[in-house]
């Protein structure tokens, strides 16, 4: 389950884990929302907070999505 929680007024974060360990954070900020995860960070451009949070939800989506094909990939060579 992702659940959005307030840092501060207008940014909100979700964190998502798998057990015990947080995979990725998504922040969403009135103006942009951004993955944070192992590698690094992805952002953009958002026009409200409701906006940000769907943004960042469908970066995740992309990026589960990859690391999926990567696990099928890896299966098939295994």
């Amino acid at each position: 389950m992702i659940a959005w929680r307030t840092i501060t007024g207008g940014h909100d974060v979700a964190d998502v884990r798998l057990g015990a360990m947080t995979l990725v954070r998504l922040h969403a900020r009135s103006d942009r929302w951004e993955l944070e995860h192992l590698d690094g960070r992805e952002s953009g451009p958002a026009n409200s907070l409701g906006h940000a949070k769907r943004a960042a939800l469908q970066a995740l989506g992309e990026l589960l999505g990859k690391a999926a094909f990567d696990v099928e990939v890896a299966l098939r060579s295994t």
